[in-house]
């Protein structure tokens, strides 16, 4: 399949509403610009999961570039709900000074702000830009072959099980989606090249 074939970096993205902490693994992140700073940039998240409905009340979020020793993290913040735990007990992490999270030892990190919100039925996307960001130049980005790889066989099953149960959850999602609209571009909106 087309975006099998591919080994993406793997983000984790932190947010806070009132003194609540939420994280999760990113379903999908890509740069939106060129220009690198600020940086600008759209995120895919479940409408279902606790950090994108922190995001979607606070309008602001934290993301980390994962390192190659944050594997553990992929089942930290990937398998369970910040609904069920407090997935921040016993890591190394500071507020910021408007209150968001920030993980220590990833590879990269920047702060955003929320510009735009569009809701395609199983995800919500985030169009954002940084209000500052860093990295680590000692640090190596972890990619999803070498995260999965990293998990013990039983970690590898359980996330097999969790994706199959969040694809079911997509498809549920989109059936009841009537909101998400597409229309096609009016011929004369295309740019055309001289």
């Amino acid at each position: 399949m087309l975006f099998e074939q591919a080994d993406p970096e793997i983000y984790l993205l932190t947010t806070a509403l009132g003194d609540q902490l939420a994280g999760q693994i990113a379903t999908w992140v890509m740069p939106i610009s060129l220009i690198p700073d600020p940086l600008r940039l759209i995120v895919a998240l479940s409408p279902t999961g606790q950090t994108c409905q922190f995001i979607d009340r606070r309008g602001q979020f934290f993301i980390h570039l994962l390192a190659t020793d944050q594997i553990p993290w992929l089942s930290h913040f990937g398998l369970y709900s910040g609904f069920d735990c407090d997935k921040f007990t016993g890591l190394d992490y500071q507020l910021t000074p408007s209150g968001l999270p920030h993980l220590k030892g990833t590879c990269a990190w920047a702060e955003c702000e929320v510009l735009w919100k569009i809701d395609t039925g199983d995800r919500y996307l985030f169009l954002a830009h940084s209000l500052h960001q860093s990295h680590d130049p000692t640090k190596h980005p972890l990619r999803l072959t070498q995260g999965r790889n990293g998990l013990s066989p039983a970690e590898q099953d359980q996330h097999r099980q969790k994706y199959e149960a969040d694809i079911q959850r997509a498809r549920q999602l989109l059936q009841s989606a009537d909101h998400w609209q597409m229309s096609p571009v009016a011929e004369k909106d295309i740019p055309r090249r001289e």
